[in-house]
């Protein structure tokens, strides 16, 4: 799949992610873009770990496992940014943003005929 396409996606899930944390706390402008940078760096990064130099690019970064974990670290970040009391919240909510940019960028590659690998 194309950079274009991954970035794309990325950044349409960011913007429902967003409007709904700014629905619930009302972030600054700062902070949203934080964000879209992340989900930008998050969506790209797979392929910046492991070049689509060929068709067999797709090693444990393009894998269920990375998938899985992705989905995991994507919910705790996003659970933790919730706690009105929760330190590093510009951190986690950036960490939130990145790893639900990678984990869109997996599951448009597993939509794809190649698939993830296990």
């Amino acid at each position: 799949m194309r950079r274009g396409v991954h970035l794309a996606i990325g950044v349409l899930a960011f913007c429902l992610y967003a409007g709904l944390e700014s629905q619930l706390y009302g972030m600054s402008p700062g902070l949203v873009f934080l964000g879209l940078c992340a989900v930008f760096t998050g969506s790209l990064m797979p392929d910046l770990l492991e070049r689509p130099t060929s068709s067999r690019h797709r090693g444990f970064f393009h894998s269920k496992r990375a998938l899985t974990g992705s989905a995991a670290v994507f919910c705790l970040a996003a659970l933790l940014f919730l706690l009105p009391e929760i330190p590093y919240r510009t951190v986690i909510y950036a960490l939130s943003a990145f790893t639900l940019g990678y984990l869109l960028h997996l599951c448009a590659d597993s939509l794809t005929r190649r698939g993830l690998p296990a």
